[in-house]
């Protein structure tokens, strides 16, 4: 994973990046034509009223996170999921807090612990 992010990762106390029940996924693969590997991060989010506005918070994160490929914000779950190039201009895990933070204040996120995923 990307330094800042494993860094993170670690903070929220969970071990290795790449096990099963894990909120961060990299792609082993290997890098893409702009030397970025793939990313995925599982995110608890919290704050959400309604259906609505986890609609509202994704299409508003599409257009503050523009190098994220796909953001999907499921209400019922209370996961937001964001999908993009680890190490890109945009997508980290502190990139994303602060772009959820900027659509509203009282939206918050967090690692997904694994017995959320």
């Amino acid at each position: 994973l990307c330094a800042a992010t494993q860094r993170e990762f670690r903070l929220a106390g969970f071990g290795s990046s790449n096990t099963a029940a894990s909120p961060i996924t990299e792609s082993s693969g290997q890098a893409n034509a702009n030397g970025y590997r793939d990313l995925q991060l599982k995110l608890t989010v919290t704050g959400l009223a309604c259906e609505g506005c986890a609609f509202y918070l994704a299409s508003q994160l599409k257009a503050k996170l523009p190098e994220a490929r796909h953001i999907t914000v499921d209400f019922a779950k209370g996961q937001l999921t964001v999908e993009g190039e680890c190490g890109s201009q945009y997508l980290s895990l502190a990139s994303v807090r602060q772009a959820v933070a900027a659509v509203d204040a009282s939206y918050s996120v967090e690692l997904s612990k694994p017995s959320e995923l």
